[in-house]
């Protein structure tokens, strides 16, 4: 039931208590005052418990991806070994954080009140130092950066804004092939998370 409904059911009920104190004595319309004023609070509080503040399970995360290969010498590597990974995430108040040179697989997770836009980026860099001399395959795999919100019993994962590893075969001895793959590593994702969009994956709607 929504708000809307839930004050269109207590006014309906606070009508008739009124209507009913016109034929009680003084004693009585006491008594009667004091019930519907013990009524509303009942009233209020189970409608602020449930539609008033739906609440969620915001999770964001980076995978570890897969390894990459030096070649011709054909030495796997950490991708990590290469690369610093810095995320940008909202918390549960609000606040934009950011963290520098994650240690993959990296996850955080908290419970939110709705209305919620849950916000993630990801951020790739080389780092300082690092001279990829040999021909470098870029990691394979699906898009290292998620974001999940969960709330009464529906999962909701939100389209990614950005690009996403499609596949191997890049070769990062040029600085062109460097950038191109960075570019295609950031990443970001934005939800927003209410009512109204959790009702439509819940039919269905947002399966994938």
């Amino acid at each position: 039931m929504y708000i809307n409904e839930k004050r269109t059911v207590r006014t309906k009920f606070i009508k008739i208590l009124l209507r009913n104190t016109g034929v009680m004595d003084n004693q009585n319309k006491q008594i009667m005052k004091k019930i519907i004023l013990l009524s509303l609070l009942i009233l209020s509080f189970f409608s602020c418990s449930s539609d008033d503040e739906l609440t969620g399970r915001v999770t964001y995360k980076i995978v570890k991806p897969e390894s990459v290969v030096s070649r011709p010498e054909n030495i796997t590597v950490e991708f990590t070994d290469f690369f610093d990974v810095s995320v940008t995430y909202k918390d549960a108040s609000g606040k934009m954080i950011t963290e520098n040179q994650v240690t993959l697989p990296w996850e955080k997770s908290f419970t939110v009140v709705a209305p919620y836009t849950a916000n993630a980026k990801m951020s790739v860099s080389l780092k300082a130092g690092v001279t990829l001399t040999n021909e470098v395959c870029n990691p394979t795999g699906s898009d290292l950066l998620r974001l999940y919100v969960e709330s009464e019993g529906t999962k909701m994962s939100p389209n990614k804004i950005g690009y996403e590893i499609t596949g191997s075969g890049t070769l990062l001895s040029k600085p062109e092939n460097i950038e191109y793959l960075i570019n295609r590593l950031q990443s970001n994702y934005s939800f927003d998370f209410n009512r109204e969009n959790l009702d439509w994956w819940k039919k269905g709607s947002g399966a994938n």
